[in-house]
């Protein structure tokens, strides 16, 4: 199966949204690439320390390489969770909250390499981390607000001049932890994808979806309770190459990690427990070739990072833990070059 460049998909103009209702998934729809197609790129992985540990540390893993390289500090620190934006021309952002009080959120430009000195995104403060992604030239951002404020707010950044939109406030979106992003790949022709946002209500355990109108492309549309899908903590969501998206959960009732794929046009699959994979956080997704990665903190007094991938469209590999990487919050993915 060709490989199309995901940035050169995301990067085209948006002029239709997925408008179905929301149903179960059939049995078999659209397939998933290959598991033995090669897993091209560099998959990146950013985290704060344990307990006591306010650093902010990163490794990656290669392709072709043996395995997670150890971890080295990014020179950040934080208090809450961080993001990766999706790569755009060969760049990244990486962003946290900041440390103690300082509810400001910072960013780093990020070459694979090297992180550069942080900035402020301006007028966007929260309580416990951003969510970001990629669509078009711009980054988008999304995030809950400070203490006391559960509103979902977004903001987005053009990449030629670096300048920043002013900050939103999402219509009738409420957390108590925060969101996440994902772009979903184009359907068709005449379908260029979409900003896709999750999150846990702020008063109950119900996670909702919702998608930018990019009919008009200045508002969001209404948000989606999702059938059976119920957290007590973060979501996480991929836009697998195939089209669609990937979203993972905590179960509240036993600390599983479970998850759901959305197949276009809006439907979702009913949920599945991934066999192994328990935190007490909540997992982080992303997509490289064919597969898809998750990464997790362990559950309660186990603050190791552990991962695995999604090799076809039901089977995740035996967890495993990443050595070195430790984190009492949960970490953050990107990849590169695929």
């Amino acid at each position: 199966m060709a490989h199309l460049d995901r940035r050169t998909l995301l990067a085209a103009p948006l002029a239709l949204a997925a408008g179905s209702r929301l149903v179960p998934a059939p049995a078999a729809a659209t397939s998933w690439p290959s598991a033995s197609e090669p897993d091209r790129g560099t998959t990146y992985m950013v985290w704060k320390g344990v307990d006591g540990d306010e650093a902010i540390w990163w490794n990656h893993l290669d392709g072709a390489g043996p395995g997670w390289t150890w971890p080295q500090k990014t020179g950040a620190i934080t208090s809450a969770g961080t993001a990766l934006s999706l790569p755009f021309r060969a760049q990244t952002i990486m962003l946290e909250r900041g440390y103690g009080d300082d509810q400001q959120i910072w960013f780093h430009a990020f070459d694979g390499s090297t992180f550069g000195e942080r900035q402020a995104v301006p007028g966007a403060f929260t309580s416990v981390g951003p969510a970001a992604t990629v669509w078009g030239d711009h980054t988008w951002l999304a995030w809950k607000g400070v203490a006391g404020d559960d509103r979902i707010w977004w903001i987005s950044r053009d990449w030629p001049s670096g300048n920043w939109t002013g900050t939103q406030v999402v219509p009738n979106a409420f957390t108590s932890f925060g969101p996440a992003l994902a772009v979903r790949a184009p359907g068709s022709l005449q379908d260029w994808g979409e900003v896709n946002m999750v999150w846990k209500h702020n008063t109950s355990q119900q996670i909702y979806w919702m998608t930018f109108d990019h009919r008009d492309r200045k508002s969001w549309n209404a948000p989606t309770p999702l059938s059976g899908a119920f957290t007590d903590a973060g979501v996480a969501l991929a836009a697998p190459s195939i089209g669609g998206l990937v979203m993972a959960w905590r179960n509240p009732s036993d600390g599983q990690i479970y998850w759901s794929r959305m197949l276009y046009p809006a439907r979702w699959s009913a949920p599945q427990g991934v066999p192994g994979a328990y935190t007490s956080v909540g997992p982080t997704l992303t997509v490289r070739g064919p597969h898809v990665y998750m990464a997790w903190k362990g559950v309660p007094g186990d603050q190791r990072i552990w991962w695995n991938r999604c090799d076809n469209s039901s089977t995740w590999t035996s967890p495993d833990f990443v050595p070195g990487a430790n984190t009492s919050f949960r970490p953050a993915l990107t990849s590169f070059g695929y």
